[in-house]
């Protein structure tokens, strides 16, 4: 059975009827990547964006909520590069709806640094994961799932970024230790996160030793 990828990503009703109109965004964007308009096919997000504006009158809330889910979809495609011009967006939308502070924001910030790690755009994510970090151990406390993710994705960029140093691979060894015995006290030992954290520690530990 095929797979009904705008089903899984849980985009609504009436914005899966838009997007599957004959010239909605989504088509307009596939049909010109297809076909090799890259200009096109690079505004295919805004596409869908202005035309639910127009046609649903939807409020903005509601617009980042469908620009989070179509991130979501051009992951999955693997079409990355689209997914962060999204995030990009749903970033600055909630900080200016909601605050730089808020939960919105520091979910949508995970979400671009998430996809920017996977591109190796390790430069860009850095920053603004170390701007993410202390809000979420202020807004929703250092022992948080959230906060958890965040510290990890810190040490992970520090292990796996062009050139990392010695210092690098130390840091974030001592960072993940932190967070595995924190782990360990929170959510208990056989958490799925606390093992994530013991693979990427272990990893660190590798790198660490054979750098030394």
């Amino acid at each position: 059975m095929r797979r009904d990828i705008l089903r899984d990503v849980r985009v609504p009703a009436e914005v899966v009827r838009e997007l599957r109109r004959p010239c909605g965004g989504i088509n307009v964007c596939l049909a010109a990547g297809r076909d090799g308009h890259a200009g096109k096919a690079r505004r295919g997000p805004q596409v869908v964006v202005e035309s639910l504006e127009r046609r649903l009158g939807a409020p903005e809330v509601r617009i980042l909520t469908l620009q989070t889910n179509l991130a979501i979809t051009y992951s999955l495609l693997g079409r990355r590069e689209e997914a962060i011009s999204l995030q990009r967006d749903v970033h600055s939308g909630q900080i200016r709806l909601f605050g730089g502070s808020s939960n919105a924001a520091i979910i949508a910030a995970q979400n671009l640094v998430d996809t920017l790690m996977k591109l190796g755009h390790h430069d860009e994510a850095l920053p603004l994961l170390l701007e993410t970090i202390p809000k979420s151990q202020r807004v929703l406390g250092k022992d948080h799932d959230q906060t958890f993710k965040l510290q990890r994705m810190y040490a992970q960029i520090l292990i796996d970024r062009d050139g990392a140093s010695l210092d690098d691979l130390s840091l974030a060894v001592a960072t993940l230790e932190d967070l595995d015995r924190r782990q360990r006290r929170t959510l208990g030992p056989d958490h799925p996160q606390r093992k994530m954290t013991q693979v990427c520690l272990d990893f660190a530990r590798k790198r660490a030793s054979a750098r030394a």
